[in-house]
């Protein structure tokens, strides 16, 4: 299509019905911009109205889109055209529709395998196990004696006043439910692990452990212990020691498992050693303040 012969051929055709840019725009329910823009070669009439624009001018169509008056030889009704350039613009969106249902589908696929991926390779990952060999008899024999010092306290109030001796009852209440909610047992008799159990002791000691709470907790019931017994300042510091120990276990076990499908981070069995070993200072920090209770109180069973 020659935009400059269509033009042209408007301009002519409308000159001829004496019709300014303006009425023909206003018939047309266009512009008079557009008008002199299709006159200018700049451009020509949408689809929708050649029909309206070929009856106007009394041109057919053909004329309008060739740009020159034809002979009855050449014309084509203007039904046959519209219907041919409406099975055209039927024929454009119906490709178009095509490709972008094939475009979606393609992309729906794409999505479906990379989250397939993303899950085996999540399902791997979780279930990936990390062991170290250590010796579960004396941990757990330890776990048993701090429980037998929790009850022994329980029972015998020993020389302490019924006021310090409740505080100290509030205290080592708050030690047993810890220690329950840790589900340290469970951990003390494994020495495999999976990932998704480290992912859940983490998760666990994230939502118990407040260092700064512990230490404060801990503080006071010392101070009762140095009353009775100011022979006892020792532990004390080695109790704040063993503190530190904690944080820096739990620390470098739990970081490590925060980006499980990292390439910066590789996950060994050290992670299975440093939970042990705050698991090992749970229960050693637990079993030497009990031990303080009990001889500060001369609690005897």
């Amino acid at each position: 299509m020659d935009y400059q012969k269509v033009g042209a051929l408007i301009a002519k055709m409308r000159k001829e019905k004496e019709l300014t840019q303006k009425q023909l725009a206003d018939k047309l329910g266009v512009t008079d911009r557009a008008v002199s823009k299709w006159e200018r070669g700049l451009g020509c009439p949408d689809v929708s109205l050649l029909e309206s624009l070929s009856k106007i001018l009394e041109v057919s169509i053909l004329e309008i889109l060739k740009g020159r008056k034809l002979d009855e030889s050449e014309l084509i009704s203007n039904e046959k055209i519209i219907d041919s350039m409406n099975y055209s613009k039927e024929h454009i969106k119906y490709k178009i529709k095509r490709y972008f249902n094939i475009v979606s589908i393609a992309l729906f696929i794409m999505i479906i395998i990379l989250l397939a991926f993303y899950n085996l390779k999540s399902i791997y990952s979780l279930n990936k196990t990390y062991s170290y060999n250590i010796d579960n008899e004396s941990l757990n024999k330890e776990f048993d004696e701090v429980f037998i010092k929790l009850n022994l306290i329980k029972q015998n109030q020993g020389s302490y006043s019924l006021e310090d001796y409740q505080k100290i009852l509030n205290y080592i209440s708050d030690v047993e439910k810890r220690m329950s909610e840790n589900n340290i047992n469970y951990y003390i008799l494994k020495n495999t692990y999976t990932y998704r159990e480290l992912i859940d002791f983490c998760q666990i000691q994230e939502s118990l452990l407040q260092f700064h709470e512990l230490e404060q907790e801990s503080r006071k019931i010392y101070e009762i212990i140095y009353k009775y017994d100011s022979t006892l300042m020792e532990n004390i510091i080695n109790y704040y020691r063993t503190n530190d120990y904690l944080k820096q276990n739990k620390n470098k076990a739990c970081e490590r498992i925060e980006y499980p499908y990292s390439n910066s981070r590789t996950l060994d069995n050290q992670v299975v050693i440093n939970i042990r070993g705050y698991i090992s200072y749970v229960i050693y920090q637990n079993k030497m303040i009990l031990q303080d209770i009990v001889k500060a109180g001369d609690i005897n069973e």
